[in-house]
């Protein structure tokens, strides 16, 4: 529930971040920002009915115990323990692939951001070239006798 809280907060303070549009009541947001922020609520809301569904299946498997102990009737409490356990493998499943996923969308963005950042370098190695080119340039201009080193 706290992690909840903390990403509205977090949810709230980037609206307000948000860049007001002048005279009107709009403001503009880093889209990248408030889906980020959307995609850890829904991955903390999934956690949490997981967490309420445990406490159920634990509340099961307290009230099979006791039908054990109360119990006349031979048989009956394994068929109850197989389904809890049977239970217990398809929530783990589900953690599995939950787990899974989540793991795909954090390589899938990090790449995107290597992606990105790969795209930024070559621009400002590009730039960096330029700025060497006008140099070379403008050397030349000044001293007719200017030999290039390169």
């Amino acid at each position: 529930m706290n992690e909840l809280m903390g990403l509205l907060d977090s949810l709230e303070a980037t609206i307000l971040e948000g860049k007001r549009i002048p005279l009107t009541d709009k403001i503009m947001l880093e889209e990248k920002k408030i889906l980020s922020l959307v995609d850890k609520l829904r991955l903390v809301l999934k956690s949490n009915g997981s967490i309420v569904k445990r406490s159920v299946d634990q509340s099961r498997k307290e009230e099979a115990q006791k039908t054990k102990s109360d119990s006349a009737i031979p048989g009956r409490v394994p068929e109850q323990m197989e389904d809890l356990l049977a239970q217990a493998h398809v929530e783990a499943e589900k953690i599995k692939d939950g787990a899974k996923e989540y793991a795909d969308y954090i390589l899938a963005n990090l790449q995107l951001l290597v992606t990105k950042m790969q795209k930024n370098l070559i621009k400002v190695e590009k730039g960096i070239e330029d700025g060497r080119h006008l140099i070379e340039k403008s050397k030349q201009k000044e001293d007719p006798f200017y030999e290039p080193l390169g």
